[in-house]
């Protein structure tokens, strides 16, 4: 006996075994089927047709299963044997088959369920409402004509009857047919059942019911009263509609009445400094318009509502009630989504910025303590920390943009970046010469061949520099002209800065005079050199030279050259140089003539003649 015990348990585990892989391979296999159906984009006809029949492969195997397990129960049952342990074994045998069963059975639902989600179903909506969906083709026709001929049969019950139709359910062969009268009003298969996950008659019955419901809830919505009901509520809707609009006019008068009280006391104007922006009259008129617009805004919505609610009254109308509350509301839920969805984002841009906004402050903290001198670091000069920290600050706000981007809502769709791309061509092609400005200006900037108050010339213009920017640079003219020269002039021409070395040697300032061939060049050099002791601002360290630059046909050159550290006053140091020089020759009683014209006496005997250079730098 026990060998036979054992020799039936062996089989058991085996038949077991077997039915447990057999079943895990199907399993596997309509799995991957199904998955491989779900990915498309939406089930045909025939795919349905296909989902159906692995439907009833599933259901098929899951039968086997249940007549496998009774089996082995009535085979338990007949074993006769004092041995508990091996009972024991068995029914944990039997118990590790009805998990199994389970566990597929709560696939087989998941799966049901998946693929109702991707599937086209076809609804039956006789009264707006849908009762069911129909998925499945019975004979030649489709779920959509079954769909359709349902939904015609149960519009035409409430005709065929004063009182609610009475529906049966009656059970075939094939179908279980659900009819009122000899009116078969609709026929569910095997496979209607596989698809909702029950059986025919059970499903039949459901159908039955959703129908007699639908019947119900249209008889109700359309007796006298509800009807006499719904025409009083539109008629109270319109009323509280023109009470409300009545109302809001009233109180926006109100609201404009005590806006204006306040003209001059609470609302003066809006002023920066001595400029006013907007007089008190004007605000006012500007808090009218916003109120118009608001009040206008409030009717609108109130008038919107109205509307839905009117249709919602109506049985017929219902379904635009709710499409028009979607359309107010979806947009706004979609709004409050997409803002909670991006509020990671924001924090993370948040904290990008204030990195960014924290270094930026303390390089300019370092560049203002380099530009007062506090703070020295060799080889750099203190006029290099403003531009410095501008160039600095220009590249960390780059860089700060070219984090956030990702983090920008719309920043991967294809507008956004057509965009970009766009904006970024305009400003590329429509600032290649502003370009050029900038780097020169960093050049500039970095060479130092002048810096702010320098008396400069740059090409043919000469002035003090007020400006120095990445753009351009500004000067002004001994005549008060402000001029400004594009910082690519500058670097691709040449300059002369006067001042950079006059505080330490001094600058030269020289002008000439021609001078006849009978004067004493002694005579000459003496007169220039009294004239230029004479002139203010030189320099008195530093003596005066006289250069003869030329002997020409008619009379010599001469230069006189003064030292001065005032490179500013130029202009001035000039025009009394040329005072004083005139002073000195006329005192001598030598003529002054003009370049080319020379006297060579008069009625005293004195003879000479002087020129001055007309072109004087």
């Amino acid at each position: 006996m026990f060998s036979k015990l054992i020799r039936f348990s062996l089989l058991v585990t085996f038949v077991l075994s077997i039915n447990l892989i057999h079943a895990q391979e199907e399993g596997d296999t309509l799995n991957t089927q199904i998955l491989e159906i779900i990915e498309n984009d939406s089930l045909q006809a025939e795919q349905v047709n296909v989902v159906t029949d692995l439907l009833r492969k599933a259901d098929s195997i899951r039968i086997a299963d249940s007549l496998a397990r009774v089996e082995m129960l009535r085979q338990l049952e007949q074993l006769k044997t004092t041995d508990n342990l091996q009972k024991l074994d068995l029914l944990n045998q039997i118990k590790e088959i009805e998990e199994a069963d389970s566990l597929r059975k709560a696939v087989r639902i998941a799966r049901i369920d998946s693929l109702k989600s991707v599937t086209q179903g076809f609804p039956v909506a006789p009264f707006k409402d849908t009762l069911f969906y129909i998925y499945n083709k019975l004979g030649p026709f489709s779920a959509r004509d079954r769909a359709t001929n349902i939904t015609s049969k149960i519009k035409s019950l409430p005709n065929a009857s004063e009182e609610i139709p009475e529906l049966i359910v009656r059970t075939h062969e094939e179908t279980a047919d659900v009819i009122f009268g000899d009116l078969i009003i609709l026929s569910v298969t095997s496979d209607d059942a596989l698809w909702i996950g029950t059986t025919r008659n059970e499903l039949a019955h459901v159908y039955k019911n959703a129908i007699e419901s639908s019947i119900q809830d249209f008889y109700d919505d359309n007796t006298l009263k509800k009807i006499l009901i719904r025409i009083g509520t539109v008629l109270l809707v319109v009323t509280i509609l023109f009470i409300i609009i009545f109302y809001i006019n009233r109180i926006f008068k109100f609201i404009k009445q005590q806006v204006y009280a306040q003209k001059g006391k609470g609302i003066q104007g809006i002023k920066l400094k001595n400029y006013e922006f907007l007089t008190a009259y004007r605000l006012i008129q500007l808090i009218f318009g916003a109120l118009n617009f608001l009040k206008v805004v409030v009717i609108i919505v109130a008038f919107y509502f109205s509307l839905t609610l009117l249709f919602g009254i109506f049985p017929g109308t219902k379904n635009i009630a709710d499409q028009l509350l979607n359309y107010f509301f979806t947009p706004i839920k979609d709004i409050f989504d997409s803002f909670i969805a991006f509020l990671p984002n924001l924090f993370t841009i948040g904290i990008i910025y204030l990195i960014i906004h924290y270094l930026i402050q303390f390089i300019r903290f370092l560049a203002i303590e380099v530009e007062r001198g506090e703070l020295v670091i060799p080889g750099f000069y203190p006029d290099w920390a403003r531009p410095t920290y501008n160039i600095i600050r220009f590249f960390l706000y780059a860089f700060m943009f070219v984090l956030i981007y990702n983090y920008l809502p719309g920043s991967q769709s294809a507008v956004f970046q057509g965009v970009t791309i766009f904006i970024g061509l305009i400003i590329s092609l429509g600032s290649m010469s502003a370009a050029s400005n900038i780097v020169a200006g960093v050049v500039i900037t970095y060479m130092r061949p002048f810096k702010i108050g320098d008396k400069v010339k740059i090409g043919k213009v000469s002035g003090e520099v007020l400006e120095k920017s990445l753009l351009v640079t500004r000067l002004r003219t001994d005549k008060n002209e402000d001029i400004t020269v594009p910082n690519s002039s500058v670097l691709l021409g040449h300059t002369i800065n006067y001042s950079s070395g006059a505080k330490d040697i001094g600058v030269i300032v020289h002008t000439s005079i021609s001078v006849g061939f009978d004067v004493p060049w002694k005579t000459v050099h003496k007169l220039l050199i009294d004239a230029a002791k004479e002139t203010k601002l030189v320099m008195e360290n530093k003596k005066p030279f006289v250069l003869q630059t030329s002997l020409d046909d008619f009379y010599v050159s001469y230069q006189i050259n003064v030292y001065t550290k005032q490179a500013n006053k130029i202009t001035e140091i000039k025009s009394e140089l040329h005072q004083h020089i005139l002073d000195k020759f006329h005192e001598a009683e030598i003529e002054l003539l003009s370049p080319h014209h020379r006297t060579m006496g008069d009625e005293t005997g004195n003879k000479g003649g002087l020129s001055i250079d007309s072109d004087i730098n």
